[in-house]
């Protein structure tokens, strides 16, 4: 495990020299951030959560989201009953403005999934894994509107999700 050392001020002045001891900190400290060596300062971690149909904020800041959720198709509305249950992931750039969304999972009838997604914001790629029935399902495709996005609406009747984001500072 790396060591995370404190780098002063004057070690980082213009006419300071350039030492080996400031070169092994340079080297050392991000490792010992990432591994979370106890004296290293924390990398801001955010996860969010919603069900039904939910919106999740304060993105524009990020590079990525990870979602994990579970789905259940089923209709709670009356008559209740088992019905088909998509799991639709809409895109803005606004916050209030939300573009047609992309089906990222699909829930049949009176069966039951968990599943994992990724969207790049970059690209608007996104990839999702789950179960319909025994079978595994790979799910791949761009969610439309997601370059600058501010965003995501999700909506689904019987769904929850666990949002999170990747390469940035808040989220909501």
């Amino acid at each position: 495990m790396a060591v995370y050392s404190s780098i002063s001020d004057t070690q980082l002045d213009p006419d300071a020299p350039l030492t080996s001891q400031l070169m092994y900190q340079l080297r050392d400290n991000p490792l010992a951030v990432f591994q979370g060596v106890p004296s290293a300062p924390r990398i801001q971690d955010n996860i969010v959560g919603g069900i039904g149909t939910t919106v999740f904020s304060s993105l524009n800041s990020y590079g990525g989201v990870f979602i994990w959720g579970t789905c259940i198709g089923y209709n709670n509305s009356i008559p209740a009953g088992p019905e088909n249950t998509n799991v639709v992931v809409k895109a803005s750039a606004d916050g209030s403005t939300y573009f047609s969304g992309s089906t990222i999972v699909n829930v049949n009838a009176d069966d039951y999934t968990s599943f994992s997604s990724f969207i790049d914001f970059a690209t608007g790629s996104y990839v999702s894994t789950y179960f319909q029935g025994t079978e595994a399902k790979l799910n791949t495709g761009i969610l439309e509107g997601s370059l600058g996005l501010v965003s995501l609406k999700f909506t689904a009747t019987n769904a929850s999700y666990i949002l999170r984001p990747q390469g940035g500072l808040n989220a909501s």
